[in-house]
């Protein structure tokens, strides 16, 4: 396995806050610019989904037309030590001098852990699934602890001298996870965070929250594209998103808040917040007055104190 070096210019999401400057290198000191802001409007229940790269954060790329058959990507950039690192292309892999990649960012940085489901056109990437997964409380529907996901798909390189060279615009960057709950000052107890659900309906209207799986990968030969392609992962119909555990709070992760038609301006709403504790408890708290547009290019983030809840 062969060692690049980089060249990158990205910008990732870039929206209401200011953006986040850092120079990156590879091993071998090739410099990359890289600008990161994935944050709803300011306010004291908004929460940001992600405001700067931290230690161990993991780019997933697959090339061209290689085949998707395998579970492990092409090739996996890492942030460590303050700098961007590039890591070995996989077996097999043989980039062009020009190209296109696509490339998927998920919060726990630990792909490993996901389940693999392939067929002869897409390959489905799901991550763990919460303890209420398999209960009759969800009808037996999945559900599963859904991380903060963005992609960028069909990015054209160039690969000379062994450094591949790119341009990640912000508009190539689409945010999978477009809400986000944060439960803040959770009581100590033995239960992790997959055993903790949150269920999110809109009470204005007979909708639910839309709780997504991880990732679908098309084959880029199938589709007749230039590089492996990204599909959304439903998981169930009861709005319910499995704990993801973040420094400051469980966090859930959604698809949407719900779903407009495209002639409708989103309205202010009431949304019931219901979070299981393990495969019993039950607690709920209404959050009144949410505007929530689903052409949201970035993910809006509502925390919430688990005093609030009854």
């Amino acid at each position: 396995m062969k060692k690049i070096s980089l060249f990158l210019t990205a910008a990732l999401l870039i929206v209401a806050a200011s953006c986040i400057n850092q120079e990156l290198n590879s091993d071998e000191a090739q410099p990359l610019k890289l600008n990161l802001t994935v944050a709803g409007p300011s306010g004291p229940d908004t929460k940001a989904a992600k405001t700067a790269w931290t230690e161990g954060d993991k780019l997933n790329c697959w090339f061209d037309k290689n085949d998707v058959n395998h579970k492990d990507p092409d090739l996996v950039i890492t942030y460590t030590a303050g700098a961007w690192k590039a890591g070995s292309l996989r077996d097999g892999i043989t980039l062009n001098e020009t190209g296109y990649f696509s490339i998927v960012y998920e919060s726990t940085n630990d792909l490993s852990s996901y389940s693999f489901v392939k067929d002869y056109a897409h390959h489905v990437f799901n991550p763990q699934e919460s303890t209420l997964s398999r209960t009759s409380t969800i009808s037996n529907q999945r559900c599963y602890c859904r991380p903060l996901i963005t992609t960028a798909q069909f990015i054209q390189y160039t690969f000379n001298n062994n450094t591949l060279t790119a341009t990640i615009r912000s508009v190539d960057w689409s945010v999978e996870s477009k809400f986000k709950v944060l439960i803040k000052n959770l009581p100590q107890s033995n239960l992790s965070a997959k055993d903790y659900v949150l269920e999110v309906d809109n009470t204005s209207k007979p909708w639910t929250a839309s709780a997504g799986g991880g990732f679908d990968l098309f084959n880029a030969s199938y589709n007749n594209r230039l590089s492996p392609e990204f599909g959304t992962v439903s998981g169930n119909n009861f709005g319910m998103a499995g704990g993801i555990q973040e420094d400051d709070g469980i966090a859930f992760y959604y698809n949407f808040l719900w779903c407009y038609d495209p002639s409708e301006n989103p309205t202010a709403s009431t949304i019931s917040i219901t979070l299981y504790e393990g495969t019993t408890a039950k607690k709920s708290f209404l959050k009144e007055n949410v505007l929530f547009d689903p052409k949201l290019t970035y993910c809006y983030g509502v925390s919430i104190d688990y005093s609030k809840f009854n």
